[in-house]
């Protein structure tokens, strides 16, 4: 019961803040946020229902950021200081850089989340069907080494190497949700010769 009031308060502020406590981005087109911004953001389809997408890059630092329906949000740079990433419906995010530092970012309704980058923290919680993929190398939960696929445990410390920084963070999962660790592409990559490396072999 209290995680659904939590969602009833998140969607209820963003949507009393239209008038402009809230910047609304609802017009199918993408943009690109480069300065400082101090106040919230909703991301919502445009009105045909084409997917609005908004992508944090260098110099960008934002409070809270709520991505609704089809919506996409990407950040390559900069930072989410003031808040923290929500993702709702059937919504997308994609961090491969910058940095997440202030609260927890909530995930629900079959949104999906892809992390391969960046500095992230404190912590995450997913529910309703969401799923979370983290790319990186040297996962540890709650200090012991975990390998590659869906984590097993619903709550934890997670910590792991990613392409171009680090993660940190609690995690809660709930509700069907579920958070895969996937190798990173050099990682990948490594194995797949390894495994041409065998291959050769045997055929000797």
């Amino acid at each position: 019961m209290k995680r659904v009031v939590c969602g009833i308060i998140i969607v209820s502020a963003f949507l009393a803040g239209q008038a402009g406590a809230v910047i609304m981005y609802n017009d199918g087109l993408v943009h690109e946020i480069s300065t400082d911004v101090y106040q919230d953001i909703a991301v919502y389809d445009g009105p045909s229902g084409q997917p609005t997408l908004v992508r944090l890059v260098a110099g960008a630092s934002t409070c809270d950021i709520g991505v609704f329906q089809n919506s996409i949000f990407e950040m390559t740079a900069g930072e989410i200081e003031d808040g923290t990433l929500i993702l709702w419906d059937n919504s997308r995010g994609e961090l491969s850089g910058g940095r997440v530092s202030d609260d927890q970012m909530r995930f629900f309704g079959s949104s999906r989340l892809t992390i391969t980058g960046g500095d992230i923290g404190p912590g995450f919680r997913t529910y309703e069907n969401a799923e979370v993929f983290i790319y990186g190398s040297n996962f540890q939960i709650d200090g012991a080494p975990v390998g590659y696929g869906r984590i097993a445990v619903p709550v934890g410390n997670l910590t792991g190497d990613l392409l171009n920084g680090q993660i940190q963070a609690s995690f809660g999962i709930f509700d069907d949700s579920s958070v895969t660790l996937v190798p990173e592409p050099a990682t990948m990559l490594l194995v797949g010769l390894g495994g041409l490396g065998l291959l050769r072999k045997r055929c000797r």
